[in-house]
């Protein structure tokens, strides 16, 4: 299990060091220095508790495992979506709590939805 983690970390880490070596390292330096530290340090709180908001309401959902669990899915949930195309999240998410935890597909999917309405709604209002 440890190898199979590894691999994932060294693929991820490969694929930042190729983003940074295609846009040129000095280009994203230059970009950040141009950043309000302000605005950097209120998105990066502002991100922060959204995710723990998220993962709070995740782990109050999904109700068949204990909270570090849910957040654990949650958390590996958001990460492919952020680079797969959307709704692999929501799929990873199922698969990992049926491998992992025993949970069928269709207990998983439920939170899912009940999360995207909620997201969606709060974007309309």
């Amino acid at each position: 299990m440890k190898i199979k983690n590894t691999i994932f970390l060294l693929i991820g880490c490969a694929a930042i060091i190729v983003i940074i070596w295609k846009i040129g390292a000095t280009n994203i330096y230059q970009e950040f220095l141009k950043a309000d530290p302000y605005l950097l340090i209120g998105a990066f709180f502002s991100t922060l508790l959204a995710l723990f908001i998220k993962a709070y309401r995740w782990s109050k959902l999904f109700i068949y495992t204990k909270e570090i669990d849910a957040w654990k899915i949650y958390i590996i949930g958001m990460s492919v979506n952020q680079t797969m195309p959307t709704g692999s999240g929501e799929l990873t998410r199922a698969y990992i709590a049926k491998s992992k935890l025993n949970i069928p597909i269709s207990d998983t999917l439920v939170p899912v939805i009940i999360e995207r309405l909620a997201d969606t709604t709060f974007m309309i209002a």
